[in-house]
């Protein structure tokens, strides 16, 4: 309801308490801060958060957690070294764990820039 002043009867319209009483139900009631909310933390996805963007990432058949392989380095001996040395190359003794022969992974979290950037 937006003009209440026409729904008041003529005899009742300068009670300073029925409209201070309906002004009060009229604004509790107004849907204008809950379709702004609506568009901005979940329809626009420039400005979604948390809930919109997990709504956005579903639509678009994304996951907020995402499985990465874990750079781990396990203990090994030179000649299993790449020509080119890497990260995740073997290390010597008492520098690494040994390698139990599952694959490490890990979940992460995105964040809702970084979910926001994955979906675009």
């Amino acid at each position: 309801m937006q003009n209440v002043a026409a729904t008041v009867l003529a005899q009742y319209a300068a009670s300073p308490r029925l409209n201070a009483l309906i002004n009060s139900f009229n604004a509790a009631l107004s849907p204008d801060s809950f379709i702004n909310d609506f568009y901005d933390l979940i329809w626009n996805i420039d400005t979604a958060e948390k809930y919109g963007l997990d709504v956005w990432g579903k639509i678009v058949g994304v996951s907020r957690r995402l499985t990465v392989k874990d750079d781990f380095n396990y203990l090994g001996f030179s000649e299993a070294r790449m020509d080119n040395p890497v990260m995740d190359d073997p290390r010597p003794f008492n520098q690494a764990p040994f390698y139990s022969g599952k694959a490490v992974t890990r979940t992460v979290d995105l964040s809702d820039e970084i979910y926001r950037r994955l979906i675009l």
